[in-house]
């Protein structure tokens, strides 16, 4: 092959896969049942919006029915294959909280499965048609601990109840959004497998590889007096709905985690904030300890958002920032009559030569401040509840901050209770 050849190849093969790295393109045939979109991996999207019903309308029924949509709308269908034996939940998470999507969901089971649910010959064994829950930011799917396995439309629950499921059973899903000019949603499957207990037919490893695994101590404390505390704790994975160990009432824990792994680890009791902690266990086998500190919910406490992350010199929000929001509005939510400040802190150490003017520092944290009121306001929020400050680089944590994490540690945003 000549060289210029090659470089035209790896042009060609480079640059194709940047192009479908970053979102993934539903074709019009997705929208009918034959054209499922078999999934591969646990996540799929984010994905560009269904657009129409297909090339026929293959659900339709009375607007009261638990078992169709009303009509499709904008479609898209996907096919999956259960790995093991346990339990289903997935979540559907729309670009945009004003999309609304619907599902449903079918076991395929024999031949000319898409003509039979045309013709209404088979029913869905879960679905969701209710009204999007903005508050939520719209999200629906499957959850453990949901309890209804199927919710027709209107006013009812965001998730239907989680599905038993074994090795090989195939599923066909779809998913109407009742909107036109869409933004595209994420579709993220949980499968809860169960163990094993048969060990005489693991093969030569498998039983060192299971029982390589990390312990965890979790302690629990009120903030300003250092006692412990009682708390419910639930152990689970970043981006994801799905808890794997709770407990309640409880100050320490022990848990056994994988190694390399990456969980969140929230804390909540009673009249105090709740705490969302991000861990990474070691690769080691060494004992991690966390500690939690949990701050009450009464007039002049602070609280430091962990966890919120901005683009550098703006005010718009990464995607990881989302998780905490999500648990300040559902803070607020659960406490009507909480009233905060919000205080927006930038990073400038002191030993920098290349200084920005305190004027963009100043305006730049009150941004930041407002990106978070405006948040909570757009979800239902009342703006006599919030007051934002700036307060420029006055008050960093670390005036000489030389890391990554010390520099983060200086551009936060702090909860300090008004009223309560």
């Amino acid at each position: 092959m000549s060289l210029q050849k090659f470089f035209l190849l790896f042009f060609v093969i480079f640059w194709g896969h940047v192009a479908t790295g970053q979102t993934d393109t539903l074709h019009p045939k997705s929208s009918d049942c034959s054209g499922a979109i078999f999934l591969t991996d646990t996540v799929f999207g984010p994905t560009t919006a269904p657009q129409g019903p297909g090339s026929e309308m293959e659900i339709s029924g009375k607007p009261t029915s638990k078992y169709a949509f009303h009509r499709e709308h904008h479609t898209v269908w996907y096919e999956f294959v259960a790995p093991g034996d346990g339990r289903l939940e997935f979540t559907i998470i729309p670009e945009a909280i004003e999309d609304d999507y619907d599902f449903l969901l079918f076991e395929k089971k024999g031949g000319n499965f898409c003509r039979k649910i045309k013709n209404k010959e088979v029913n869905p064994i879960r679905s969701n048609i209710s009204r999007n829950n903005k508050s939520i930011d719209s999200k629906t799917g499957l959850r453990r601990g949901a309890e209804h396995k199927f919710v027709n439309q209107g006013p009812g629950d965001d998730f239907s109840k989680d599905l038993e499921i074994s090795k090989n059973d195939t599923f066909l899903l779809v998913l109407d959004n009742v909107y036109k000019n869409g933004k595209g949603h994420t579709l993220k499957l949980h499968y809860n497998l169960r163990e094993k207990t048969d060990t005489t037919t693991e093969k030569p490893g498998q039983k060192e590889d299971r029982e390589k695994q990390q312990h965890v101590i979790i302690t629990v404390k009120d903030k300003k007096s250092g006692e412990l505390k009682n708390a419910r704790i639930k152990i689970g994975y970043p981006r994801s709905d799905q808890v794997f160990l709770k407990k309640n009432d409880i100050s320490q824990l022990t848990a056994k985690l994988s190694p390399g792994a990456k969980y969140t680890i929230t804390a909540e009791a009673e009249n105090y904030f709740r705490e969302i902690t991000r861990v990474e266990t070691p690769e080691t086998d060494t004992v991690l300890h966390v500690t939690i500190d949990l701050t009450k919910i009464e007039k002049g406490n602070n609280l430091t958002l962990k966890n919120l992350y901005f683009y550098p010199g703006t005010a718009n929000f990464k995607r990881d920032s989302y998780e905490t929001l999500r648990n300040l509005l559902t803070i607020m939510e659960e406490n009507p009559d909480l009233k905060i400040a919000i205080h927006g802190h930038v990073n400038q150490p002191y030993h920098w030569k290349d200084k920005s003017s305190q004027d963009y520092l100043q305006k730049l944290s009150e941004r930041r401040a407002e990106a978070v009121k405006r948040y909570l306001k757009r979800r239902g929020i009342k703006t006599d509840r919030l007051t934002t400050e700036g307060f420029s680089n006055r008050e960093m944590i670390n005036p000489y901050a030389r890391t990554e994490e010390e520099m983060q540690e200086n551009r936060r945003v702090e909860i300090i209770v008004r009223d309560i």
